[in-house]
């Protein structure tokens, strides 16, 4: 999707800064061990063919796309000892003309209809790497990633779907800058084992099923370092997963998934003073531990990003893909929520309160139950990201009280929790995914929202509908 700062965040100062932080927060877990390739700009190599470029393709999106396949190249050549054959580049200004050569060069009907239909691209086949133009830049690091995992392990990666496509994933948004990991509920693991299981779930929910293991692998690399997970897929070439992993990591697919289970690690900027980090990511787990709660289900947590600078932070934003006109809102102060499509992060900006992060998280939770709903029930979004703040975070969120900021709504998503319990309110939100505020509201609460309003005491404008 993109290159630049945020595409260092894994770089040596930053990896150092969450050691720092683990070691101030007293974990017992042991610290990820160093890179086996420092992560920092590597040159690329000369040998990457010259690619084909179908007509009317931007000769920056040619540059951009030839850029990221030497970066990824020289990257795990180094890590894996590897040089697979390399795939020749076709890049696309058409996706007709992507689909046909796909036809063309062997895929069935039934492969190239799937491609029209759900989008993206195959892994390197047939000696080549296709470009489609609705190709994200660090597609191109996921789909060449593929092509050392099988110099890794062969065909065993047909058994392990989700450690290939994990992988692939994580190391296209630890290196080549896509950021997050897909809300709402994870894929377990043992649903995305098989090469047709994997198929099944990418036609029907791609974002999910891509996430999911990209989250799990993270997880294993956080606990477990990405020397180890290549040692693993080495020796899926000659052992089954479960063997495989209990040989290299010590732990078995059950174990695999209990860490899955747990929230990503954080990505902290170096230079972050380490009593502020600590409170923020308590701050995070436990909020994140009490809505997940509330879910009574797991759901993914959306990545935490701490900054040091507010410059970072904004060219990451921008680097994400969001407007001038959106980050304008974001230059002084404050964070944007943790987003569905464009990235499931929370964003956490060197002059944001700690408690910031726990509004954000909710703001997420909020968003996974309900769908957009937050765009059409202002308040409620609002006051329920206020009332989990006080809830989670209060000796941090008393300076926002004082000012007033969204304290009558939070109030009222107070008294509603006080009259019919937190897993009506949770209730009430979930169902705003499919129904519009005031069938939701009777439906679940047995009251219209007149209703609510009187017995909240407030002025009919607080329950205003829309911007």
């Amino acid at each position: 999707m993109r290159s630049g700062p945020l595409s260092r965040r894994l770089s040596d100062g930053v990896r150092a800064g969450l050691v720092a932080l683990v070691v101030a927060c007293g974990s017992s877990r042991p610290a990820p061990p160093p890179p086996i390739v420092a992560r920092a700009e590597v040159a690329g190599t000369s040998d990457a063919p010259a690619p084909w470029v179908e007509e009317n393709t931007s000769a920056e999106r040619v540059a951009a796309v030839r850029a990221n396949y030497e970066k990824t190249w020289t990257i795990l050549s180094q890590r894996t000892g590897k040089k697979p054959a390399l795939p020749a580049l076709r890049v696309y200004s058409t996706r007709e003309r992507f689909l046909a050569d796909l036809q063309d060069t062997g895929f069935s009907p039934d492969d190239v209809a799937s491609f029209r239909r759900v989008g993206g691209a195959p892994r390197p086949m047939h000696g080549t790497l296709w470009v489609p133009p609705d190709m994200k830049l660090s597609g191109v690091c996921h789909e060449l990633t593929h092509s050392f995992i099988e110099a890794l392990c062969g065909d065993a990666y047909q058994r392990a779907k989700w450690l290939d496509e994990g992988f692939a994933t994580w190391f296209e948004r630890a290196e080549c800058g896509a950021v997050g990991f897909a809300p709402g509920d994870p894929v377990k693991l043992a649903d995305m084992q098989t090469d047709e299981q994997w198929s099944a779930l990418r036609v029907a929910n791609p974002s999910r099923v891509y996430g999911s293991a990209a989250a799990v692998v993270a997880r294993l690399v956080a606990r477990f370092g990405e020397a180890q997970v290549l040692q693993l897929l080495t020796a899926l070439r000659d052992q089954d997963l479960e063997v495989g992993l209990r040989q290299v990591l010590g732990i078995d697919l059950a174990g695999v998934q209990a860490l899955a289970d747990e929230p990503p690690p954080p990505w902290i900027e170096a230079g972050v003073e380490a009593g502020r980090a600590r409170a923020i990511v308590e701050d995070y787990q436990r909020t994140w531990s009490y809505l997940v709660g509330l879910a009574g289900r797991p759901v993914h947590a959306p990545q935490l990003v701490v900054y040091r600078t507010r410059e970072r932070f904004v060219a990451d934003m921008r680097a994400v893909g969001f407007s001038d006109s959106f980050l304008a809102m974001f230059e002084r102060s404050s964070a944007p929520r943790p987003l569905l499509v464009a990235a499931w992060t929370a964003w956490m900006p060197p002059d944001a309160e700690p408690s910031a992060v726990c509004e954000l998280l909710a703001q997420g939770f909020f968003d996974v139950l309900s769908g957009d709903a937050s765009r059409r029930v202002r308040w409620l979004d609002a006051g329920f990201a206020r009332w989990v703040a006080k809830r989670e975070c209060p000796a941090s969120s008393e300076a926002r009280d004082a000012r007033g900021v969204d304290a009558s709504a939070a109030i009222t998503v107070e008294r509603i929790v006080t009259r019919f319990g937190e897993k009506k309110l949770v209730e009430l939100i979930a169902a705003l995914h499919d129904e519009e505020l005031e069938p939701a509201m009777r439906k679940v609460l047995g009251v219209d929202l007149a209703g609510v309003q009187l017995d909240a005491g407030e002025a009919p404008g607080l329950f205003r509908v829309g911007p």
